[in-house]
């Protein structure tokens, strides 16, 4: 399921359904083995198997603020009650 994504070059998009599907594992995993729950409703699972599967390493971002957004910044922060863009409406025509 996930190399296909990986495969595209979406390997971002393949990382964050791994761990939906880890997310989703660990959910039933902690539902099957709560001692609380008189739920009849059982999973069976043993383990996470997506718990072994390798995730992208992080790469740190490298995007610096241009000098606009570095002005609008500066300007919010001399007053930060002010909205950093304008309101949405503003953008759109009916």
């Amino acid at each position: 399921m996930l190399r296909p994504i990986y495969e595209r070059g979406t390997r971002a998009l393949a990382d964050h359904v791994r761990s939906y599907i880890h997310s989703a594992y660990s959910w039933g995993l902690k539902s099957e083995l709560d001692y609380r729950s008189t739920s009849p409703r059982r999973f069976k699972f043993l383990y996470n198997p997506a718990a072994n599967i390798p995730t992208e390493p992080k790469v740190r971002d490298t995007r610096w603020l241009d000098e606009d957004e570095f002005v609008r910044l500066y300007r919010w922060l001399e007053c930060p009650d002010a909205p950093v863009h304008p309101p949405y409406t503003a953008r759109c025509a009916f």
